[in-house]
């Protein structure tokens, strides 16, 4: 079921999320939506993709700050920009970690909890909305996750 879906409000959660964290998993949220941004999808998937994303920044980057951005935003989609300044993702991992059960620190992660879904459970959802995402790694300076999602067709919504 898709509806509109005003992604300021996810990114306010996962901004309170963040701040109850413990001191050490706690990432600065930095989102320069100018206005509402709208979109057309399911919602609580929708919060999936942020969450996801923000719950491996915060477990696994290393970083102190997320950094969510409009790379564009047209009147028939925008594109997200995900970002963690944190100690990045090695080349040889980066064709790996979108799928299941992909581990990058095997030992680390299990000590965490980590079962290896989260960002397989990201790609799916954003191709589920009929799109792709995207990850660009730098080791030292942090990741890079980047898609695109419809806008809210108000044709289509009466």
């Amino acid at each position: 079921l898709r509806e509109r879906v005003v992604l300021n409000d996810i990114v306010d959660e996962i901004r309170a999320d963040m701040q109850l964290r413990p001191e050490g998993q706690r990432l600065r949220v930095n989102c320069d939506f100018r206005g509402p941004v709208e979109v057309e999808g399911n919602p609580s998937l929708l919060s999936s993709v942020f969450r996801n994303l923000a719950d491996n920044a915060a477990a696994y980057s290393g970083g102190r700050d997320i950094f969510i951005r409009l790379l564009s935003d047209t009147a028939e989609a925008c594109t997200i920009l995900f970002a963690d300044n944190g100690i990045g993702i090695g080349e040889e991992h980066l064709p790996h970690i979108f799928e299941r059960f992909y581990r990058i620190d095997k030992g680390r992660s299990r000590k965490q909890g980590g079962t290896g879904l989260g960002l397989a459970i990201v790609k799916h959802i954003v191709e589920a909305h009929g799109e792709r995402i995207t990850v660009r790694s730098e080791l030292g300076v942090g990741s890079t996750f980047s898609f695109t999602l419809k806008k809210v067709n108000l044709q289509e919504m009466k």
